[in-house]
This record gives C-alpha cells, structure tokens and sequence, in this order.
C-alpha cells in the first residue's frame, strides 16, 4: 500500500460516516424518534385510506369522475382551513391538538369501515367523511410541524423536516401496495380498518 492511501481510505469512510450522521442527526433526539415512528404508521394508514376511499368510491359508481369528485372534496377543506389550523396549532397546545386530529381521523376512518364491512355505505357517506378528514387534516399537518422545535435542537431542524418528507415519500409507494393487497385478499372494509 503507498504512503498516505491507508489515511485516505480512513478519512474517506470517517467522511462517510459523518455524512450518515448529519443525515440522520434528529434520530439522536429519543421524543423525535418516537414522534417519526408514529407518524410513519399514521401516514402509512393515510396512504392506505387513499387508495381504499378511491377503490370504494369506483366500486359504488363505476365512474371514474367520481375519483375526482373525491380528492375535490377533500381538498377544499384541507387549503381553506389550512391558514386557521397553523393559527389554532400556533396558540394550542401541539401535542393535545395532534391527539386530537389523529383520534377524530381513526374514528371518521373507523366509521367508514364499519359502514363497508355491513354493506351499507353509500357514495354521499364517502364523500361527507373524506370532507370532514380533509378539515382534521388542515388542523393536523401545522401542529405536527410545529412540534418539531420542542422535540428537537433548532441546529437539527431542516434534518428533521427532511425526515418527514422522507415518510410522505416512502409511504406512497409501500401505503397504495399495503392496501391494495388488503381489499384484494379480505375486502374493501379492511383497508379502511387498518388505515384506522
């Protein structure tokens, strides 16, 4: 081995691990690590709900408009009452409005199961809960983001909001298949209980 390639290879994996380091800096935080966890479950169900209230909705109609029709009316509450939840999340406390938020999504998310598993939803029923959790998602995304601060130090932030879009990113592809296999080997109802 040359002179000075054994120094070279020590600095390029300490270089290595040092990167690895920052990249995951928020993990060394323990309030931070529980907080991802749970929300990767919670966004994961969100994923499954998605992709179950859009093969529910198609399975009830038979018409594609109504895919659309369906993210229409979840949106709208989610971008008009977005500015009310980052004031309502800014003045509350952010843990107690995130238990909230996550309880009343299980219970709309539950009911809408209940309501497929006994075959008697209807298309307003799916459309009447996807408006109501898009309102509990406006006021759920800005205390989330808000709690950051307090579970972690601010040299750490970008890491941690970095991390988090890392769960939106990696529940898109794992949540849709979760739910797919699930309607497929044991029903439409069942996506919805496990996105609950």
């Amino acid at each position: 081995m040359p002179f000075g390639e054994g120094k070279n290879m020590r600095s390029s994996l300490f270089s290595r691990l040092l990167i690895r380091a920052e990249v995951l800096s928020a993990f060394q935080y323990r309030e931070f690590r529980i907080f991802w966890l749970g929300l990767l479950v919670s966004v994961t169900g969100f994923q499954i709900l998605i992709v179950t209230q859009s093969w529910l909705i198609y399975e009830l109609t038979g018409q594609a408009k109504y895919l659309g029709i369906l993210g229409f009316v979840t949106a709208i509450p989610t971008i008009t009452l977005n500015l009310v939840g980052g004031v309502v999340a800014d003045r509350l406390d952010q843990r107690k409005l995130v238990a909230i938020t996550q309880s009343l999504s299980a219970l709309l998310v539950g009911v809408l199961g209940l309501l497929t598993w006994f075959e008697i939803v209807q298309v307003w029923h799916v459309l009447m809960i996807a408006f109501i959790s898009g309102g509990v998602l406006a006021f759920d995304n800005p205390a989330r983001l808000s709690l950051y601060p307090h579970l972690i130090d601010r040299k750490h932030l970008m890491n941690a909001v970095a991390l988090n879009t890392s769960i939106w990113q990696g529940t898109r592809i794992i949540g849709p298949a979760i739910g797919g296999l699930l309607i497929a080997k044991l029903g439409t109802a069942s996506g919805f209980l496990a996105a609950g």
